[in-house]
């Protein structure tokens, strides 16, 4: 009887291959899950973040200001010699008043 020549099975091929590449298609792997659940997230958060960075500078910008005029008004409130020279205006008829403005709080 004649034997057949012995052909290596084919999971030991296959083994032995996917082992000798393993080297290059494990990083592969890490790399294409690194970019695209890593990376993509936190970019678009980042594009996110800069645009609410603007809308905060912008009502930084704005609550600095309304915090000057309050810190004004509180100035010239403090001083006896304004409060006179409004308190005279209400009551003067001919004079034009100096409180112009509405009250701080009704400022917006």
């Amino acid at each position: 009887m004649k034997r057949l020549p012995r052909v290596p099975a084919l999971h030991s091929l296959l083994g032995g291959r996917v082992f000798s590449w393993a080297p290059i298609y494990l990083p592969s792997i890490f790399l294409a899950h690194f970019a695209l659940l890593g990376l993509k997230p936190t970019w678009q958060r980042s594009r996110e973040l800069e645009a609410e960075s603007a809308q905060i500078e912008l009502r930084t910008e704005r609550l600095v200001s309304e915090r000057r005029e309050l810190e004004l008004d509180l100035r010239r409130l403090e001083d006896p010699i304004y409060r006179e020279r409004v308190r005279r205006s209400l009551i003067t008829p001919g004079m034009r008043p100096l409180l112009v403005d509405p009250p701080p709080a009704n400022r917006r």
